[in-house]
């Protein structure tokens, strides 16, 4: 596994991060064992790297990571987010019998995308950020936090100029170690990108959402910021089954004919040059110049393993990146 810089002054991370929202799923039916051994599986494979939320699993992504870690805290890299609300009766939910699981999820994908809905209630104030960070210390059993990120704030958060003390004070006690903010559009990350103390940016880019790379993600690394690219896989649409891992919501505002039609064409681009589908996307999201890791999310050893090694395939050539920007510039109209 190879190692990048996160920004000008952060930490080393793996080019491959573990997307941790998955953690402790119900429906995937895991001992708090078997999921630690999957993440000491990753760690084993050279992932130094973990991405994680408090609302992840209503916080047991964050206690299974403090129970995996706990005693190699200074091996990896967590980072986490603060800004999101869990509520009582998510928690409940997720302690659902396995058919009511099953029922649950029908109901969330048939359910049509709202544009502007969330899929958490928000609290960006000076008390409730430091809550949600001490109540993470707690749960990922450290006294630290390496990367802590806004969590999907909406513009009008990035502008409270106590909330951004208040991360500072946390900074400055130790507490955190890099400020962020995980962006969930453009302009929030444009906006992200004007604040002096942010130094690290998460945001979506893969094949099917290539639109941060000239823009934001150039300007990132030219300002000294660390990019985290997340959902580099397109939700499963850039995997073997090319299917949606959680349902037509996770669309929103985007046509899924079209994604799928683009999906399909990277695929058989892919396979010209010997690669499977998902190497070809995970290579691209790391031949963007300034992103240090791209995340992938998994429950399975075995596509940890197929991820492993897709990361340590030969760069893409340039006569590959070409042909994607062909297939990507053929496929802008209507783009959403």
């Amino acid at each position: 596994m190879n190692f990048r810089a996160l920004g000008a002054a952060g930490p080393l991370l793996s080019e491959i991060g573990l997307g941790c929202s998955q953690l402790g799923r119900p429906l995937v039916q895991r001992a708090p064992a078997d999921w630690i051994r999957l993440l000491h599986r990753s760690f084993d494979l050279g992932i130094n790297f973990y991405d994680t939320a408090g609302v992840y699993r209503h916080g047991m992504s964050e206690r299974l990571l403090g129970q995996a870690f706990g005693d190699r805290r200074d091996k990896v890299v967590i980072c986490t987010k603060a800004g999101s609300l869990s509520s009582p009766l998510g928690g409940l939910l997720e302690a659902l019998p396995t058919p009511l699981q099953y029922l649950r999820r029908g109901l969330n994908n048939a359910r049509p995308a709202k544009a502007g809905s969330g899929a958490h209630r928000q609290d960006f104030s000076p008390n409730a950020l430091t809550r949600s960070v001490e109540a993470s210390l707690r749960r990922l059993n450290t006294d630290r936090i390496d990367v802590l990120l806004f969590h999907s704030p909406p513009p009008e958060a990035l502008e409270n100029e106590e909330s951004m003390r208040a991360m500072e004070r946390l900074t400055e006690a130790g507490k955190v170690g890099c400020l962020g903010v995980s962006a969930g559009s453009l302009d929030v990350a444009r906006r992200a990108l004007a604040l002096p103390k942010i130094s690290v940016l998460q945001i979506s880019y893969s094949l099917l959402e290539p639109e941060a790379g000239e823009s934001v993600i150039r300007q990132a690394f030219g300002r000294g910021v660390g990019v985290i690219a997340r959902l580099v896989l397109g939700r499963g649409l850039l995997t073997p089954k090319r299917a949606l891992s959680t349902g037509p919501r996770s669309l929103e505002g985007k046509d899924p004919a079209r994604l799928t039609k683009i999906a399909e064409e990277m695929a058989m681009l892919a396979d010209k040059f010997g690669r499977t589908l998902t190497e070809t996307a995970i290579l691209f999201a790391l031949s963007q110049h300034g992103v240090t890791s791209a995340l992938i999310g998994t429950n399975r050893p075995s596509h940890l393993e197929e991820n492993f090694a897709a990361a340590s395939a030969p760069p893409l050539s340039s006569d590959e990146l070409r042909r994607i920007a062909d297939i990507l510039a053929i496929n802008s109209s209507g783009a959403a």
